[in-house]
């Protein structure tokens, strides 16, 4: 009984054994995947000529276009998918040089560890540059160079979100047959770009059946346009068709200077003839009529908020076109990818931008969606006409876009009255000038208010003076003066330019003169500016004489369009006596706070740095006071300045704002146009004993060399 009770339990047992669940295994620890560190910053590159001859249009204002944009993205909270990572903006300069471009672009790549790069401007640059951000797989964002090259070769990381070039081109020559246009003349600068323009327009000709009289070439970045009006001149062509970069100014100048324009008129592409920066250097009247092709119009249907346009120029110094839209649109479709990829993986952003058609963004107002084809070239990118009418830049094409009618023929320079005619300049009674600053600061302000002092000694002007206004009375106060028969009315500083010309639109019969700004509006509003670029490159040829250390630099308050040329020369002055000398720039923020100028000037000090050239006014006893105490030495500004640091100051370069206002005062200021002061009509240096007698000797040299064209941009 109990063997065969035994065996029985042993059979339930196996039983029961058989119908359980495995044991469990004895629990290990999966090894952890290392969490990826946490993203607070992304940095993007932007590779630009922020030195050399293209800077002033080229640089400093796209890259204030990006900056806009990031800090708008950063503002409202950064890329959200990205625990609210920010957006940092890191500059390259290309030099308008693609060698130096290329490096520029690797060091961003390895060296910063930009996650994409925007750039460059120039078709020149880009085009080389886009190889290198390909060989590092990196996304090359192109929001403002135009030719097709750059997204014709297959190239997996290049994103072009500008119109192209061919496009516009041939759209140009069907437009001008249109209007009338039998016969055409090209001219275009020596260089890729200009080839690359010439090409589209002669293929557009041909196809439109417009005879072309004339296909030639100039030397990029010439001031000189004599040979090339007098060619075009002779063929008598009913359109010239005409491209140029930071030397289109100097052409309309030059174009007005001989009395000459086509029978119909003037037909462009891209920014050389449509950003505020040209217009800044030719005024609205001579401006007035050129075509330009573009992407983008800021005047047109499109419905663009005009308190947004208002804050993009306050913030760039740029109306909002010349493809500066399409760069500040750009990097905000930059953070809509990020957000969509959740990555800053630069090959995962480069496929969001491939495959996604985003829709909703900022960059709205120029687009209604954005996508990318199968080379990398904005679907929705689309090509303008516009033409510049009264200062604006105003479309005229496509229908749909227009805002206005064309002007068609463009009237001959002396057929247009007002419109571009230079009035005799009426010899003023009585002056009124408007100061931002006290007449008593010993700087700025003083010297201009002497100079309203001696023209009434010298031309029996009466005058009265407003001094210390701010800028929300500037149009109060002048408004003020003009109800009680001041006939000329002074603003001594740039900051005024607006305010002058709304004033002038609404008191015709009395004259606007605004000091230090590159402003007229044809008839009675005026500027009167120094040529910054001599000015920039005689300051840093005395650096290069003096400094010991091959450090030198510029402290100014801010960079705005009318200095941006010094920014440029200062530099290429400061290595004219073949030393291999570096420059820096600092921003204060202030004109006037003397501690900030001080820290600035002693943090240059102790960097190394032994000459420091000013652009400040009463800041400038910051400057004078670092470099006594730091053994070094100043450049002034103004005026002869060695007496307030006789122990510092080499020499100061100036157009003196004395000299400015006297002008202005005395009615010696061309009307209605803006009246450049250089070396051959006022610009002074005034050398101290502290420069031995062979160093300013050279200088000296570097001064007739100036004045005779031998040196210039």
């Amino acid at each position: 009984m109990k063997k065969r009770s035994f065996s029985f339990l042993l059979v339930v047992l196996m039983l029961l054994a058989a119908c359980a669940p495995p044991a469990t295994p004895e629990a290990t620890t999966a090894p952890e995947e290392e969490a990826a560190p946490e993203v607070t910053v992304i940095k993007v590159g932007a590779l630009y000529p922020l030195t050399g001859a293209d800077a002033g249009w080229a640089g400093d204002p796209y890259v204030k276009s990006h900056q806009m944009a990031i800090d708008e993205i950063n503002a409202a909270g950064g890329i959200k998918c990205l625990n609210g990572a920010k957006l940092e903006l890191v500059n390259g300069d290309t030099q308008s040089k693609a060698e130096t471009g290329n490096a520029e672009m690797e060091r961003l790549i390895t060296k910063e560890g930009v996650i994409a790069v925007f750039g460059s401007a120039l078709s020149q640059t880009t085009v080389p540059a886009s190889e290198v951000a390909e060989k590092y797989t990196t996304p090359y964002i192109v929001p403002n160079a135009l030719d097709g090259t750059i997204s014709d070769r297959g190239l997996k990381y290049v994103f072009q979100t500008v119109n192209l070039l061919q496009d516009m081109g041939a759209k140009d020559a069907a437009w001008a047959k249109a209007q009338g246009v039998t016969t055409a003349v090209i001219a275009v600068p020596n260089i890729s770009f200009g080839k690359e323009v010439a090409d589209t327009w002669v293929k557009g000709a041909e196809a439109e059946g417009i005879e072309l009289l004339e296909n030639f070439t100039y030397e990029a970045n010439t001031n000189d346009f004599t040979d090339t009006i007098l060619r075009v001149k002779q063929a008598d062509p009913d359109v010239l068709f005409i491209v140029g970069n930071a030397e289109t100014p100097q052409f309309t100048k030059q174009l007005k200077e001989q009395g000459y324009y086509p029978k119909m008129g003037i037909i462009t592409i891209g920014s050389g003839f449509s950003t505020t920066f040209y217009l800044n250097e030719v005024t609205p009247a001579l401006a007035e009529g050129f075509i330009f092709t573009s992407d983008f119009a800021p005047v047109s249907k499109l419905p663009v908020p005009e308190e947004f346009k208002t804050a993009f120029k306050a913030y760039t110094g740029q109306e909002l076109g010349g493809t500066y839209n399409t760069t500040y649109a750009s990097t905000w479709l930059l953070a809509d990818a990020l957000e969509k990829s959740c990555s800053t993986d630069p090959k995962k952003l480069a496929e969001t931008l491939r495959t996604t058609k985003f829709e909703g963004g900022k960059w709205g107002f120029q687009w209604a969606s954005a996508s990318f084809n199968e080379k990398g070239r904005l679907n929705e990118a689309s090509t303008v006409i516009g033409q510049w009418q009264n200062g604006e830049m105003v479309a005229v094409w496509p229908d749909n876009l227009a805002a206005a009618k064309v002007i068609w023929p463009v009237p001959s320079w002396d057929k247009r009255g007002g419109a571009a005619a230079v009035p005799e300049v009426p010899k003023p009674k009585k002056v009124a000038a408007l100061f931002m600053g006290p007449v008593t600061d010993q700087s700025w302000n003083q010297l201009g208010y002497e100079g309203v002092v001696k023209a009434k000694a010298d031309c029996g002007i009466d005058f009265a003076y407003t001094e210390s206004v701010k800028q929300t009375e500037f149009e109060e106060t002048m408004r003020n003066y003009a109800q009680q028969d001041f006939d000329t009315i002074i603003g001594h500083s740039g900051t005024f330019t607006e305010a002058g010309k709304k004033m002038a639109a609404e008191f015709p019969n009395r004259q606007f003169i605004v000091i230090n700004a590159i402003t007229g509006n044809g008839t009675n509003q005026s500027g009167i500016y120094a040529d910054y670029w001599q000015m920039g490159y005689l300051a840093g040829a005395a650096a290069c004489q003096m400094t010991k250390t091959n450090k030198v630099a510029i402290v100014t308050a801010e960079r705005f369009p009318m200095v941006e040329p010094s920014f440029t020369s200062f530099p290429i002055g400061a290595k004219s006596c073949g030393k291999d000398v570096t420059t820096e720039v600092v921003i204060t923020g202030s004109f006037e706070d003397v501690n900030k100028a001080y820290e600035a000037s002693v943090a240059l000090a102790d960097k190394g740095v032994d000459v420091i050239w000013h652009q400040l006014d009463a800041a400038d006893a910051g400057v004078f006071s670092a470099a006594e105490d730091k053994g070094i030495y100043a450049i002034g500004l103004y005026n002869d300045q060695s007496s307030k640091s006789p122990t510092t100051v080499i020499a100061s370069v100036f157009v003196s704002p004395t000299t400015q206002t006297y002008l202005a005062a005395c009615g010696q200021v061309k009307t209605g146009v803006a009246d450049l002061v250089n070396l051959s009509n006022g610009m002074e240096i005034v050398m101290t004993n502290l420069m031995p007698a062979e160093v300013q000797d050279a200088v000296k040299v570097v001064i007739e060399d100036l004045k005779s064209g031998k040196i210039k941009p």
